[in-house]
């Protein structure tokens, strides 16, 4: 929660909640003079929204990948998951947090076996621990003939990943 005053505006940020779900909240203020007073209002949280994008792949053991959201930056509980395209249903996934930098999770696989098919979602858990999914996507590990190389002109997503430092 971040409880800022700007001006004689009072900003009531808080985090963790589920989407698409009715809140009421409650606080109470005191002034410089003594005086005192409660705030209370109902609201409802956005609906999630995840649009899960194609993976990058830097080589034959690296991908980058990315998806666009509605969370907030201040947002813990959201990452990726992904495994194996082959896997058994018996496999567990693995669930990697990540960052959310400007509507934006993006992490990087590496140490991916090489002519593999992953595929990979982006996920967000509550602070109730209620998951909520994006779409699944696939990758190949031998897909491109000709690996994407980064380059700084024209891909919004490279500063993402500079920013926030991570890898999933």
């Amino acid at each position: 929660m971040l409880l800022s005053q700007e001006g004689k505006i009072s900003i009531l940020e808080l985090a963790g909640l589920n989407p698409n779900q009715k809140y009421s909240a409650w606080y109470c203020v005191e002034s410089e003079d003594g005086g005192k007073g409660s705030i209370s209002y109902t609201f409802t949280t956005l609906a999630l929204a995840f649009s899960t994008l194609p993976a990058k792949a830097t080589s034959n053991t690296v991908a980058l990948i990315c998806a666009e959201t509605n969370l907030s930056d201040m947002e813990t509980g959201a990452g990726f998951e992904w495994r194996r395209y082959d896997a058994p249903d018996l496999v567990p996934s693995t669930q990697s947090p990540c960052s959310v930098v400007d509507g934006v999770l993006t992490g990087a696989l590496r140490n991916l076996s090489a002519s593999t098919y992953y595929k990979y979602r982006p996920y967000y858990t509550s602070a109730s621990g209620q998951t909520y999914y994006g779409e699944w996507l696939a990758f190949g590990t031998a897909d491109a003939n000709v690996y994407f190389d980064p380059t700084a002109a024209g891909n919004a997503w490279r500063a993402h990943v500079r920013r926030a430092a991570f890898t999933c």
